[in-house]
């Protein structure tokens, strides 16, 4: 194998992320057709149009106003990810560069959809709202109360002019059903109408619960009647939401240059890695040595890490790693920034945005995503290109290795499956690791693990990438195997075991906590079904779906009351002895003898 290759590490690198890096020319083959219309979504002003109380549900401001080169930059990002759309809210009829916004979303290939809503003035701005259609531009209707005679008139002659750039969005809450809210629509838009179920918010019981969505996903055929027959319920086909409460630094197609550049000679890389990484520099590096000692021609793959605002010390152990390395491959270190530290459990989690902004970082035609403590063996990437001859989806076994031998940075030839993994598996890899066929298995999009998964990019950028929407820990990766099960594709599982280096309690997002697991994975399982109202999913995980107290109101006595039963084991356990020889002392006789009682 040809080491030879350059490094470029860049001077005063931290001061260097900007939003003005060139992207990488990308060329990736298309589908015939696409089953999903993942849509961008960006505020343009921090300013709302009218006091309508509806801006945490169609995330209408941004915490500054946008000039004309943000947004653009904003749009050219989503492109670069491979979205066919970008959604601005009401309020962007108040925006001076308007015109501009839409200008920019069209020469770069997509399609701008201006989100109305009733309490906004429809007939108020008839006049634009009609330019916005005729210049190009798709509209979606917002419908969470019905509309009056005048808006409904207007969206129907709007709909008569061009049938395809007008559709409707039904938000139901407790006070409007959907089946009053089909009904108020046109007749000729209720047929392409979309549901959105916003996720149940701890302030306010207006939005209906999983288990409400449950039962009229499973009743609608009751509600049916002669008035909304040709209306059908399905869920939105862009499979994001809007930035509802978000920071204005948190972006959802974040930009930076690399800090550090490694290349080998004669680059033509066919696989590309993508490892996301937050504060697990030492399990980084060892992931990236057993990289290095891949049999594959260094020139035929690269590594995209992207740091998701590490402050441990990963880029400089990074690159002291990459200065000494006789080895150079092709390697570019992005780091991600924060301008603070995330709190563990909070709603800043960026996992699956850190993976799409590696995926437009890369350029090869197969994506590997590994986790940031994954250990491969020296042939996984000749092994890759084999197995991936035929078949579309690709996963090897994963196996956990404790805490105790993950700390000693253990080689993948030191480690045995059996001696050496953990022996507490979860159900699901059980099942899997046992099923002769992956495909053939109820659900199978459900053991979808971005750990250590291998896709195609043409398959990857037809589903949109990660949902952007998933912004707590857990279940980004099961959503992009769903969204991949209905592209009919091959799906492989590799009796070829990738240990899993099992990270501190401190560096683990859920602290391997059950109970912390579980609140994550409840948001996250929430988000999933409004998404998607797949019935298999909501029977499967209906215990995470019900309704339950906030696990964030009983987490504290939660742990209070755990820390009290721990300090008292302790106790016990180291005062057991003394206690023993004080009670014989005190008594003055064997305790281990009984005596009777008279």
């Amino acid at each position: 194998m040809d080491h030879s290759g350059t490094i470029d590490v860049v001077p005063d690198s931290k001061n260097l992320v900007t939003s003005l890096a060139t992207p990488l020319a990308v060329t990736t083959p298309a589908l015939t057709e696409s089953l999903f219309e993942r849509s961008g979504y960006v505020a343009v002003l921090n300013r709302c149009a009218v006091a309508c109380e509806l801006c945490t549900v169609l995330g209408c401001l941004h915490g500054e106003e946008r000039s004309p080169e943000s947004v653009k930059e904003a749009f050219r990002r989503f492109a670069e990810a491979g979205l066919r759309r970008v959604t601005v809210p009401p309020n962007t009829l108040l925006y001076a560069h308007r015109e501009a916004l839409l200008e920019s979303a069209l020469e770069l290939g997509l399609k701008p959809v201006l989100r109305i809503h009733p309490a906004v003035g429809v007939s108020a701005f008839a006049g634009a709202i009609a330019d916005w259609a005729m210049q190009g531009g798709d509209i979606e209707a917002v419908v969470d109360s019905p509309w009056s005679a005048s808006d409904q008139d207007f969206l129907s002659r709007l709909n008569s002019m061009n049938s395809r750039s007008v559709r409707s969005l039904l938000v139901p809450t407790r006070t409007c059903p959907i089946v009053d809210l089909a009904t108020s629509l046109p007749p000729s838009m209720r047929s392409t109408a979309e549901v959105l179920f916003p996720l149940p918010h701890q302030d306010t019981d207006a939005y209906l619960s999983c288990d409400d969505v449950h039962a009229v996903v499973t009743a609608r055929a009751k509600h049916t009647s002669n008035e909304v027959a040709d209306f059908q319920l399905r869920p939105s086909r862009s499979y994001d939401r809007p930035d509802l409460g978000l920071p204005s630094w948190f972006e959802t197609e974040p930009e930076a240059i690399p800090l550090l550049k490694s290349s080998s000679l004669n680059p033509a890389p066919q696989v590309s890695i993508i490892i996301p990484s937050l504060n697990r520099k030492e399990n980084l590096i060892n992931t990236l040595r057993h990289l290095q000692r891949q049999d594959t021609e260094a020139n035929l793959f690269e590594v995209v890490i992207v740091d998701d605002g590490s402050d441990d010390g990963t880029f400089e152990r990074i690159r002291e790693h990459m200065l000494r390395s006789p080895m150079r491959f092709n390697l570019r270190y992005y780091l991600l920034p924060r301008p603070f530290r995330r709190r563990k459990g909070d709603a800043l989690f960026r996992a699956g945005i850190a993976r799409n902004f590696g995926v437009r970082k890369s350029s090869g035609a197969t994506l590997v995503f590994l986790d940031s403590n994954v250990l491969v063996p020296t042939d996984f990437l000749s092994d890759i290109r084999k197995q991936s001859a035929d078949a579309d989806v690709l996963q090897y076994e994963q196996v956990q290795i404790p805490f105790q031998k993950s700390s000693q940075r253990p080689r993948y030839q030191e480690l045995d499956p059996r001696r050496d993994g953990l022996r507490s598996r979860s159900k699901a890899s059980v099942q899997l690791a046992s099923a002769p066929d992956w495909s053939a298995l109820p659900m199978p999009w459900k053991y979808v693990s971005a750990s250590c998964l291998i896709v195609k990019r043409a398959h990857f950028q037809a589903v949109g990438g990660f949902a952007r929407s998933f912004r707590s820990y857990g279940m980004e990766d099961m959503l992009l195997g769903w969204q991949l099960s209905r592209l009919g594709l091959k799906w492989r599982m590799r009796r070829k075991p990738v240990f899993l280096l099992r990270p501190s309690d401190d560096s683990a997002e859920h602290g391997h906590s059950r109970w912390r697991k579980r609140a994550l994975l409840t948001r996250s399982a929430q988000n999933f079904y409004l998404l998607t109202l797949d019935e298999d999913f909501y029977n499967h995980y209906f215990a995470l779906l019900g309704r339950f107290p906030s696990m964030r109101a009983i987490f504290p006595y939660v742990g209070k009351f755990a820390r009290a039963v721990h300090i008292a084991f302790v106790f016990c356990r180291n005062h057991a002895r003394t206690a023993f020889e004080f009670a014989r002392e005190f008594l003055g006789r064997n305790p281990t003898k009984t005596d009777s009682i008279t």
